[in-house]
């Protein structure tokens, strides 16, 4: 669970009010204290990252952030750290108290800012253990108004209404993640993986994309053939008819090309991914724009991964030399 990279992981973005609960809240989705909870206002300064896992969708980050009516000079510079998660979010928790003052412009003006990033948003109620007012009349007019319906209490403190929230939180992500591969071959598919194992493979277990990839083609009802590039014609010419596809490491395209016939559907995890979380047409149309570089044409190259460079490293070394 700890070593699948945060780029690889669904975030999950917790915004609010100082003391609304965000870090309590934090602790009870992971069941254990990642988060400095203090009833100080103002705890949470850096937004704090928590790796966990969330059944049944896999590998999650939590990001808690400070409280957006943070004041003061080094509270405006919280806030403004607050918002750079947000263009990391996959779904955001709108955190409130459920004994803290009534919803303002101020609440509006934040809940305006993450809806801007068209992702779900979940509307929760913390300290419900401390009031007896009804939470939802108490928030109607924001949930009809913001179309947040439903409003999810909880108590940290008892933890009622946690396993409600993250099988919500699960099941609406889930549901909106789309498919990699599965839903575009005929069912029962044969579809062969070839997966080198190099250095970047972690010791033990496979990449996440290709465990995702081999999960879905299971739930898609077709068959699934795992290689590696040393054993691969000798599979390849023991099937009695080719692959409907073969995904593979985009570093080996040109090892698999003079193997193949000419019709042989071929792609690679990275593209999968790439069409599932950006925009593939948009990749496909920068491709083409190679075509028209001239000799001493220079190149940028960007790269927004966090890991650690290894040997032949993808940005470093093999897209220059390419």
């Amino acid at each position: 669970m700890t070593q699948t990279p945060n780029a690889n992981r669904t975030t999950i973005v917790l915004t609010g009010r100082r003391n609304a609960g965000k870090s309590s809240l934090l602790n009870s989705l992971c069941g254990q204290s990642a988060a400095l909870v203090s009833p100080v206002a103002g705890t949470t300064t850096d937004p704090v990252t928590k790796a966990s896992e969330l059944a049944p969708l896999g590998p999650v980050l939590y990001i808690d952030t400070a409280g957006y009516d943070d004041e003061g000079e080094l509270g405006n510079l919280r806030v403004q750290k607050s918002l750079e998660t947000f263009t990391k979010a996959d779904a955001f928790l709108f955190v409130v108290a459920a004994n803290g003052p009534h919803f303002n412009e101020l609440d509006t003006e934040w809940l305006n800012k993450i809806k801007n990033f068209d992702k779900p948003i979940f509307f929760v109620a913390t300290m419900t253990d401390l009031t007896t007012e009804p939470i939802e009349i108490r928030y109607n007019s924001v949930i009809k108004s913001d179309n947040l319906k439903p409003l999810y209490p909880v108590s940290n403190l008892t933890r009622q209404g946690i396993d409600t929230l993250k099988k919500a939180i699960a099941d609406k992500l889930t549901d909106d993640e789309p498919p990699l591969v599965g839903h575009t071959l005929p069912v029962g598919s044969l579809v062969m993986l070839v997966m080198p194992q190099d250095i970047q493979a972690p010791k033990g277990r496979l990449i996440l994309p290709q465990v995702q990839v081999l999960r879905e083609l299971l739930d898609y009802n077709h068959r699934a053939l795992c290689v590696t590039f040393n054993n691969f014609t000798e599979s390849y010419n023991l099937l009695k008819e080719p692959p409907a596809l073969i995904i593979t490491d985009s570093q080996l395209f040109p090892q698999l090309k003079p193997l193949l016939p000419v019709n042989q559907a071929v792609t690679s995890f990275s593209i999968l991914m790439a069409g599932r979380k950006g925009d593939i047409n948009y990749y496909t149309q920068s491709l083409n724009k190679l075509k028209e570089l001239a000799a001493g044409d220079k190149i940028l190259i960007l790269e927004a991964c966090s890991h650690h460079a290894l040997k032949n490293d993808i940005a470093r070394q093999q897209i220059p030399n390419l």
